[in-house]
Parts: structure tokens; C-alpha cells; sequence
């Protein structure tokens, strides 16, 4: 298990059971919320203003002369900093919390941190947003002006220049499901670099100013981008960090931001470490919006085909034939489906602004359910990207109607780990510092034609690892179409009748399962295979019976079916639980009878288990 974890964890795929995986959910009863998903999305946003806020604190305290120290801090100079490090015989010291010079040096540095300003943000996005309501305590903004500093690095650069790194914690105290407090931390870093000579100082603020706006400006903002059909944020991240042709991009800029720098042949600036992040809330992709569909269907066998165009047939087919000739009809579907009903209602329901099909009417290359026209459109939702769409509006990113066919993602992303050198020119002295982060729009284009190409072998791939994930690519003797789970063999040994287990334990297993499979037989579906997710609910769990067939219960104990089996393009691996913004491609709901006795088969069954 945690081998083929370890391959795969870049799959993703969801299969939704009666706890939704997505933050809130309306079952028959109640409305439900993913409590992990809420608090995930609560501590990245705080995270994001926390960032915003502090970087402008800190903004004029990166490279500072000795002078500036002097004036505005009591504690923080060269000759306070050398002198401690000089008593403890190092060049590096972080201090103990605990000694007077870490609480002389903390009061300059939190006095920096304008606190009341950056509790008004967080109270405004938190308390503004009611879909955080059930995990904040009695309905109260998360953030009580909790705040500490718990890192004090000290660095001797030179003789003549230091560095102190400071570490932030802010404290966020929210509820989970039972209603527990639970306190959950941000945590924000600052390296301060302070300089003897000023006309140094003053060259690497130019410097760091320079690649700042050079990366935001018109000329590069509109070529950055790098190659991949992934849709997966963990192996996406890893094809931008491997794009010679991106970070040869980057080395450009860096390079140009030098050149009207004073004496600035004695500034080396070194990407070797160069390493490219990027966060949910500053990605964008060309997916259609899902669709509300309220007449979903339930299907009980083979004869409930025609519901869903063929479906079926296809993923009980053998080989590619079937398969390949229903993914093309997705395609060919994909205007129809926005004027009138039909099986893409079912199996995968996306709206299309009319703004954006205005557009697509006059474009055959690109695809209604994933195209550039979408990014631009949503860019002005501020609803849907606050953050990213603000950033935005600030530089001189602009997508083209031509040039943009293949792009099928943008991405804020930051680059950090850049460190200059100044060598300087009498003595030979060499000083190294580490540059802040730098943020730039990234595009994200497909290795394919065009998106119409792309989105078939989205969908293809999806076919692929239904059929391989329900053991459908075999279905002789199996008459009622029952879902067979393969499992791998260690976990298969292990299961006992009538035991209570995780669902989604067994189902991410299952799905590792049949990933392995699937890129063994057919390696090509690898970019598109683990663009998929799987995350059933934590709270439900499922018993086996002696000829293997599953159970489902709620977190109650009460007998349950499964829900429909949920796909997302976008994703981040498995047990990942945030539902994305894009179209959902689903294999509809069996239509199931519950029962108490747990000898009586279901459509769910544990393949080659038998005890």
C-alpha cells in the first residue's frame, strides 16, 4: 500500500459516498459539511492576507544601511548583532526564546507588524463568507489578534553585514466536528539583511525591485509558460520546475534587472536552487463551470444504457473501440449539451457563459468544455479568484483569442531560493544574500493540438479508469454488472468478514489499484490518468460479507448506498478533498435496496475475496 502510494499519490480521482466531499452538501435529511475542507480553505486564505500584509510591513526592512537600523530599532544594528555572535564564538545563532537578547530584538521586529490593519482583512474575507460558519466558535472572527514570534536567526554575512531571519506565528482558533476548539497556526518568515556601506544596500533593493517588476511587466508576463497535459497541481508544479525553456525565461529577467544597477558587474546573481511554487488560489483553469443537474437518474442494468449515450457499453466494452467512439461523442456533444438536454446532463454537465460561446461559435480548434475564453472570463469573477483576479488587474497579463488556443491553465506562481552575491572591488569581499520571493502569471499549455484534442483524452482516460476501478475490462459471468474492487494483495490478506473499515481507505486503495494497472498496460494515459482524485468521506465506513460484497453505513451506523462515483480533472492527488471549480464526470448512481442483512450481495463486492 504505501509503495504504490508513493508511485501514484499524483492520482486523483473522487468517489463520493453519503458524506460529501465536498464542503456542503444537502442530503434527504440535512445539510452536511466536510468540516477538513472548510479548514483548509479557511487557513489558505488567512494565509494568503497574512503574506499580503506583513510583505508590506517588512517591504523596506530587506536591505536596509546600518543607519536606517539605527534610527528605527533599538536592538537590531551590525554592532548589537556581531557583538552577540561574537560572545558565542559563531557566525549563525538562533536565540533562545527564552534570553533577553530575543526579546529585545522580538519587540523591534513585532512592532513592525501592523496588527490592527491586518485583523480588519482577515475579520472582513472570514466573517464575510458564510460558508465558514460552522467551524468558526459562535460565529466569531478565527483570528483574536494572537500572534507570536517564535525564530530569531542571527548571520555574521561579513564584517560589515548581517542578517536576522524571523519567524511568525499567527493563531487561528476555529471548531471541528464535534465542536472542539482547535487552534491552527500561519506561519510567515522574513530575512532582514542590514548593510554598513549604503550604496551596497541601495544596489540590491534596485536589484530586487528591478526582477519584481520585470517579471509583472508586459514583455514578460505574456511569455512565461511551460508544457504539460496534467491537471494535477503536485506533477503540474513538478513540469514547471523542469522546463528548461521557462526557467531559461526566468535567468532573462533576472539578468536584465541587473544591467541598470550601479557597478553591476559586481553583483552574480546565482539560480541554481531556483524552485517554482504555486497555490490553489492563484490557479486558473479553462474548465467550464459545473452544472446544477437536478433530475440525475438512477441506473439499474444494461438496459438503462440509452440514459446516458452509451455509457455503459463503454465501460463494459473490451479493448479501445467503444471507448475511443464515446469520448469523440462527448466531443461532438459539447455544443448541443448547452441548448438542449441530453446524456452529457448525466454524465457530465458543464455551463458555458454566453460571453464565452459567442466566441467558441467562431472557433473550431478549441473546446467548449476547456478553453482560454473560460480563464478570461472568470478572471473577472471576483467571486471565484478574489486574490488572483486583484493581482491581475495590476499587471500587464493579457490573454490573446489566437495565441491562447493552447493554453489550458494560468498560474500565479513564486519563485524563490534566488540568492546574490556582491564581490567587492578593492578587498575581494563576497557577500551573499538570499532574495525575497518574486511572483509572476504563468501559462500552463498543452503538449496537444488543441483543446478539442485534449479534452478527448481527458475523457478517454476517464473511461479507461472507471472501467479498470469498477472490474468492468472483464465482465463474463458477472450478469449484474456488480462492481468489483481489486485490491492489492497485502490488503486483500487482511480483511475480515463483518469487520467496520474505512470506505475510504479500501476505495483509495482500489483506485491505486487500478492506476497501476492502467499505466502498466497503457503508459500513454499517464498525464491524464493522474489528473483524477479519489476522497470518499472520513466518517463512513463499510463491512465485507464472506463472498466479499460491501456495505456502506453512515458515521451513524445506518445502512446507506453509495453515491454516485465522482470525477475532477483538476487535483491534487489522493485523500485530496477540495472539489475544484471545473466539470464533474460522474458514472451515475445504481439504484440499490438497503438491508440490515449483511449476507445479502450489493453491486459493490472486494474482487478474489472469499472467506
Amino acid at each position: 500500500m504505501k509503495k504504490l502510494l508513493s508511485i501514484f499519490a499524483a492520482s486523483a480521482m473522487v468517489v463520493s459516498t453519503p458524506l460529501s466531499v465536498v464542503a456542503c452538501k444537502k442530503t434527504e435529511n440535512k445539510v452536511e459539511f466536510d468540516f477538513d475542507v472548510l479548514t483548509n480553505q479557511l487557513i489558505s486564505e488567512v494565509t494568503e492576507i497574512v503574506n499580503q500584509n506583513l510583505n508590506q510591513d517588512f517591504n523596506r526592512y530587506q536591505f536596509i544601511e546600518n543607519d536606517i537600523a539605527l534610527n528605527d530599532f533599538n536592538s537590531i544594528n551590525i554592532k548589537k548583532i556581531l557583538q552577540i555572535l561574537s560572545e558565542k564564538k559563531v557566525d549563525i545563532l538562533e536565540l533562545s526564546p527564552n534570553s533577553s537578547e530575543f526579546v529585545a530584538i522580538g519587540k523591534d521586529l513585532t512592532n513592525i507588524v501592523k496588527l490592527e490593519k491586518l485583523t480588519t482583512q482577515i475579520n472582513q474575507a472570514i466573517l464575510q463568507n458564510i460558508n465558514y460558519k460552522p467551524i468558526l466558535i459562535n460565529g466569531q472572527s478565527p483570528f483574536k489578534n494572537d500572534f507570536e514570534l517564535n525564530q530569531i536567526k542571527l548571520t555574521k554575512k561579513t564584517n560589515d553585514t548581517v542578517s536576522i531571519l524571523a519567524t511568525f506565528n499567527f493563531n487561528l482558533m476555529l471548531k471541528d466536528r464535534p465542536g472542539n476548539l482547535v487552534i491552527e497556526k500561519v506561519t510567515y518568515k522574513h530575512t532582514m539583511n542590514i548593510f554598513q556601506d549604503a550604496e551596497i544596500a541601495k544596489g540590491f533593493t534596485e536589484l530586487s525591485n528591478n526582477i519584481g517588476e520585470l517579471l509583472e511587466s508586459e514583455k514578460y508576463s505574456n511569455s512565461m509558460e511551460f508544457m504539460s497535459n496534467s491537471g494535477n497541481y503536485m506533477r503540474t508544479t513538478n513540469d514547471m520546475n523542469n522546463d528548461i525553456l521557462l526557467k531559461a525565461k526566468i535567468t532573462e529577467a533576472a539578468n536584465e534587472a541587473k544591467i541598470p544597477i550601479k557597478d553591476s558587474k559586481l553583483y552574480s546573481i546565482d539560480l541554481q536552487n531556483l524552485n517554482l511554487r504555486t497555490s490553489e488560489l492563484y490557479t486558473i483553469f479553462g474548465e467550464s463551470q459545473p452544472k446544477s443537474t437536478n433530475n440525475l437518474m438512477y441506473w439499474e442494468n444494461i438496459q438503462d444504457d440509452g440514459k446516458y449515450g452509451g455509457l455503459l457499453s463503454a465501460i463494459t466494452s473490451t479493448g479501445y473501440d467503444v471507448i475511443d467512439s464515446y469520448a469523440l461523442r462527448m466531443n461532438q456533444y459539447e455544443k448541443i449539451s448547452q441548448t438542449n438536454n441530453t446524456f452529457m446532463d448525466q454524465v457530465n454537465p458543464y455551463i458555458v457563459s454566453e460571453k464565452v460561446q459567442k466566441l467558441l461559435l467562431k472557433d473550431e480548434e478549441s473546446s467548449w468544455a476547456l478553453n482560454h475564453y473560460n480563464i478570461d472570463y472568470f478572471l473577472n469573477d471576483l467571486n471565484l479568484y478574489p486574490y488572483f483576479s486583484e493581482r491581475i488587474s495590476k499587471s500587464k497579463f493579457k490573454l490573446s483569442e489566437t495565441e491562447d488556443r493552447k493554453t489550458i491553465a494560468i498560474w500565479g506562481t513564486e519563485i524563490e531560493n534566488i540568492s546574490v552575491t556582491y564581490e567587492e572591488y578593492q578587498s575581494g569581499t563576497k557577500t551573499t544574500v538570499d532574495m525575497p520571493n518574486y511572483f509572476f502569471i504563468n501559462r500552463q499549455k498543452t503538449h496537444l493540438i488543441n483543446t478539442k484534442e485534449y479534452v478527448y483524452r481527458v475523457n478517454f482516460a476517464w473511461l479507461e479508469v472507471c472501467r479498470q476501478f469498477l472490474g468492468f475490462e472483464n465482465i463474463n459471468g458477472n450478469t449484474n454488472l456488480t462492481y468489483n474492487l481489486k485490491l492489492p494483495q497485502d490488503m486483500l490478506s487482511d480483511l475480515k468478514v463483518g469487520v467496520s473499515y474505512n470506505s475510504s481507505e479500501i476505495l483509495n486503495a482500489a483506485l491505486e489499484k487500478a492506476i497501476s494497472d492502467i499505466l502498466t498496460s497503457n503508459p500513454r494515459l499517464r498525464d491524464f490518468v493522474s489528473s483524477f482524485r479519489v476522497s470518499p468521506s472520513d466518517n463512513g465506513f463499510i463491512k465485507i460479507n464472506s463472498e466479499g460484497f460491501i456495505h456502506s453505513y453512515n458515521e451513524y451506523g445506518y445502512a446507506t448506498p453509495f453515491e454516485e462515483i465522482e470525477f475532477w480533472l483538476q487535483g491534487t492527488g489522493v485523500n485530496y478533498k477540495r472539489v475544484g471549480n471545473g466539470a464533474v464526470r460522474r458514472i451515475p448512481r445504481r439504484k440499490e435496496i438497503l438491508t440490515s442483512n449483511l449476507e445479502t450481495p450489493t453491486y459493490w463486492r472486494i474482487d478474489s475475496f472469499n472467506k
